[in-house]
């Protein structure tokens, strides 16, 4: 009754806008509204359906020609009979077909369709395709597959070949390596990469060996690698769970994508291996592979002790196989509505043995009592409004000094507020920790620096001294009280790792922006610009979208400011946003003589040497030239790189407005060595810089320019930066 109410009222309104009409017109109707927007029936032998139609005066109907409705006009409320023929073509299913079936009156507003959908034999006229073929094929075709070889398995399915592309395909059927697979499915994407779904038919047989194409090795261009099919890749580093971490990397590091548990793979943790697979997507922090092998190259020297929470795996695919709602990735996702039930409540979690595991491998929820511990998919989540908690970990069986690494972010609530939580680590018992004060059995707290709108991974990590056997480090927040009328202090926990060997030789890391807070300021600008904000440099696409940052993306530079940096030369506006980094630079001015306008510019890192009071450090950052095409497709076209070289420097004594009305000022103590360019004339991508400053004393700023402030006119001096990071250097 209240929806018909809600329906009348909107009919009597849309009645009364019309009123005006001539008299002939009085009849027809002014608003039509259907109960249903849309309609499946069966191919051959389909029950009819009825639905209502409500209208102010009479309407009529637009009817597809295999479909009957009855009656065919009516008033007020009516019942409405649909039915459908047939949809056979010589004596068999014919394809899948949909039609509208639209109610109207006589003004455009007063229409109400319904999508009548008929099901059909969607292989009917689909031609066979190679794998090769298939991979290429458009979103939502449908494909039969006649010829390919599983090459590699995963807990949803399994990846095919031709020899030449890849495909993953998403199938409960058991399949063995080398079998041959014909596959009846519908191509899809996910990750922007191939992928077979909804497969009516798998036919497995004549299982032989498998040739693999030579892998393209990976390791060093972790950092920067993608690719846009599924290439056999291979990369070497350290296997903790699922999780490969490789020496150098500065922000990514390798996933093991659903991989089946294996006895392999159980031995094989903490050892240095090179993995070999199927590249499946990028999701930052981890470059997903979809994994084939290992090379086995030893024990790590130094590994203590690690958890990615892998082995949550069958716990969470069971929890998924009996809720509605699988468990969610908030943090990935950075979504605040993620599923996360409670550990100590929810019936599929319990049914599960989670807790029960948890409990074996040696963790302690340290504030049971308010049942506030949540999993989410292979990490977890902590507390609640006013319920505060986090681990204590494992016994550690180990002497001496150590670094403990973790990931964590804070939550975020439905409206984009990070809740205001710091984490610290806590040693019980001997050991000690390296604080700001000194040591310490709690830490420095880890600072939240996340901003509205995202969430996202952050590795923070402690220095330990004189660890011994008996000890025990929790991870909480920094008030397990309400503390300051904060009431919500709920975080996440991932990736901890206990590193022995050279400790004093572990980095501390002084400064870090990967520029992962200027996303939601992104999305915020996307959502009304015509075109949304490019990458340039993974697109290897000079036109990408680049707002001003001065113009239309005035809120991206206003963060920019209120995070600390500063543009040298604001005056010229040569600052550009991109997903998620900064390119700067545009054509030096035709007029430089006389105007001085040699549109090139570099920015001030945030002030952290005054509060680190560190007097040598080590920069590192990913760095890029622009690129163009000149005369394109002309016989004298050529492609070229910006003559960019890029320096750091320590300077002093800074001066700068932040109304873009002139240039910094300040002294300069040192300037590196020019980085030069190593990338190719027709392909953009990031280079990694890497530079050691000393001799650094309060009031001490680094800046990151192009070499070349003054180029000749009418030149061009792009470039692209990300990921800095600044650690102590010994």
């Amino acid at each position: 009754m209240k929806l018909f109410n809600r329906i009348f009222i909107a009919l009597l309104s849309a009645s009364v806008m019309f009123s005006g009409c001539n008299d002939e017109e009085l009849d027809v109707a002014k608003a039509v509204m259907a109960s249903a927007t849309s309609l499946t029936f069966d191919g051959q032998g389909a029950p009819e359906q009825i639905i209502t139609v409500y209208s102010d005066k009479t309407w009529t109907a637009d009817v597809p020609e295999w479909v009957t409705i009855n009656p065919t006009t009516g008033t007020g409320t009516t019942d409405v009979t649909v039915s459908v023929t047939d949809n056979v073509r010589g004596g068999s299913l014919d394809n899948p077909r949909k039609a509208e079936l639209v109610f109207h009156g006589n003004t455009l507003s007063s229409r109400s369709t319904v999508i009548v959908n008929q099901n059909g034999d969607k292989f009917r006229d689909v031609a066979e395709v190679t794998v090769s073929q298939a991979a290429e094929l458009e979103d939502e075709s449908v494909v039969i597959i006649k010829t390919s070889q599983v090459t590699a398995l995963t807990t949803k399915g399994f990846i095919v070949s031709d020899g030449s592309k890849a495909v993953y395909v998403f199938t409960s059927e058991e399949a063995k390596i080398g079998d041959n697979a014909e596959i009846w499915g519908t191509k899809e994407s996910e990750t922007g990469l191939p992928v077979i779904s909804d497969c009516e038919k798998i036919i497995l047989s004549n299982n032989s060996a498998v040739n693999y194409p030579d892998a393209t090795d990976i390791t060093a261009s972790i950092d920067s690698y993608n690719a846009t099919s599924r290439e056999f890749v291979k990369a070497t580093g350290t296997l903790s769970g699922n999780s490969i971490t490789i020496e150098g990397a500065q922000t990514m590091r390798i996933n093991i994508l659903d991989a089946p548990a294996s006895d392999e793979m159980e031995e094989l943790n903490n050892h240095n291996v090179t993995v070999y697979g199927y590249f499946a997507g990028v999701s930052s922090p981890v470059v997903n592979i979809i994994v084939t092998s290992f090379d086995d190259l030893g024990v790590k020297s130094g590994l203590i002790f690690s958890d990615d929470f892998s082995w949550m795996a069958p716990y969470v695919a069971y929890y998924n196989s009996k809720s509605p709602t699988p468990l969610g990735k908030s943090v990935e996702d950075n979504n605040s509505g993620g599923n996360a039930p409670n550990a100590y409540t929810d019936e599929f979690i319990q049914a599960s043995g989670l807790m029960d595991a948890l409990a074996k491998k040696g963790y302690e929820d340290i504030n049971a009592a308010k049942k506030s511990l949540y999993p989410q998919d292979c990490y977890w989540k902590f507390g609640k409004t006013n319920n505060h908690t986090g681990f204590k970990l494992p016994v550690i069986k180990y002497t001496g000094d150590a670094i403990l690494s973790f990931d964590w972010s804070p939550h975020m609530t439905g409206s984009g507020n990070i809740d205001k939580v710091n984490v610290v680590v806590e040693i019980v018992g001997s050991g000690k920790i390296v604080t700001s004060g000194g040591l310490a059995s709690v830490s420095d707290p880890l600072e939240n620096d996340w901003v509205k709108g995202h969430i996202g991974w952050k590795t923070s990590q402690v220095e330990i001294k004189g660890y011994s056997p008996t000890d025990r480090i929790i991870i909480r927040p920094e008030y397990l009280e309400n503390h300051d009328k904060v009431t919500q202090m709920r975080w996440y926990l991932d990736n901890i790792v206990m590193n022995t060997g050279d400790a004093q030789e572990a980095e501390k890391v002084l400064f870090e922006d990967d520029f992962s807070w200027m996303t939601p300021l992104i999305e915020e600008y996307n959502k009304t610009a015509s075109k949304p904000i490019g990458k340039s440099v993974e697109t290897n696409d000079p036109g990408a979208e680049a707002p001003n940052g001065y113009g239309a993306a005035v809120s991206i530079i206003t963060g920019f400011y209120e995070k600390g940096y500063v543009d040298i030369h604001p005056e010229w506006k040569v600052m550009y946003p991109q997903d998620a980094y900064w390119k700067m630079g545009k054509t030096c001015d035709k007029k430089v003589d006389e105007n001085g306008k040699y549109n090139v510019t570099g920015i001030v890192l945030p002030d952290f040497l005054s509060k680190t009071k560190a007097s040598k450090v080590k920069v590192t950052f990913n760095w890029a030239c622009h690129r163009r095409v000149l005369n394109s497709g002309k016989e004298n076209e050529t492609k070229e790189t910006d003559p960019v070289k890029v320096v750091v420097e320590v300077i002093k004594n800074l001066s700068y407005v932040t109304d873009a009305s002139k240039a910094a000022t300040y002294d300069v103590v040192s300037t590196s060595s020019a980085f030069e360019t190593q990338q190719p004339v027709d392909k953009m991508e990031w280079q990694t810089a890497s530079v050691v400053l000393e001799g650094l004393s309060d009031g001490d700023r680094i800046l990151i320019r192009p070499e070349n402030m003054k180029p000749a006119k009418s030149t061009v001096n792009r470039w692209y930066i990300d990921n800095i990071k600044v650690t102590e250097a010994k």
